[in-house]
């Protein structure tokens, strides 16, 4: 079981903290684009754990002077089909500053990876901070709603295991009330009993899924 390799330490320069993840779980970051990449990662149904700070790599930099590296996060999912990812979260404009100055730990990051069966990928706000993001943020009011149990049976009763459009399920199930349908649905995504491909938005058009428990 690999667990954080070192703590993070508040800092006057950039916003740190703990984000609250499932069970409990807390997960420290050390800015708002690491912040920003666990609120959108640990949406994914298919995530089952997020490690800040796991593993510690020694490298060789380009003066042939040794240092250490530790990546920002590792991401574990729940199907092993898709190999653990280990992350660093830079904005593109710091990594494309220093590419040559950071690119001797990187490949170092990328061997250890292949070595584990990992994937090491660099993420920046463009690839944290996109329409999914702004999707999952659009749904959080909709968590603090009161939930109908009568409809939500109704609705995941409905879709079984088919994909179908919001809209057709807003027919067959709230002829005259499709705004609190909709609502419903959206309480329903944002509680992870419903999904959608979240980088679209989410209207009477998105094709919506049942999760089911595992």
């Amino acid at each position: 079981m690999i667990k954080p390799t070192r703590r993070i330490k508040p800092t006057r320069r950039s916003i740190s903290g703990i984000y609250a993840f499932r069970e409990g779980q807390g997960i420290e970051f050390e800015s708002s684009l690491e912040r920003d990449f666990l609120f959108r990662t640990s949406f994914l149904v298919n995530v089952r754990e997020i490690i800040s700070q796991p593993v510690c790599l020694p490298f060789i930099d380009g003066h042939g002077k040794e240092y250490t590296y530790t990546p920002d996060f590792l991401v574990y999912y729940k199907t092993k089909e898709k190999p653990p990812l280990l992350v660093e979260v830079k904005p593109k404009s710091e990594w494309k500053k220093h590419w040559r100055k950071w690119s001797c730990k990187w490949k170092a990051a990328i061997t250890y990876a292949k070595k584990q069966g990992w994937i090491f990928r660099i993420y920046d706000e463009h690839r944290i901070r996109d329409n999914m993001l702004d999707n999952i943020r659009s749904l959080g009011p909709y968590k603090r709603i009161r939930e109908d149990k009568f409809l939500s049976s109704k609705i995941l009763e409905n879709l079984g295991d088919s994909v179908s459009p919001t809209e057709e399920i807003l027919h067959a199930l709230c002829p005259g009330e499709e705004e609190k349908g909709m609502a419903h649905i959206k309480h329903l995504l944002v509680v992870r009993r419903l999904d959608c491909n979240m980088l679209n938005p989410v209207d009477k058009h998105t094709r919506i899924w049942r999760i089911h428990d595992e």
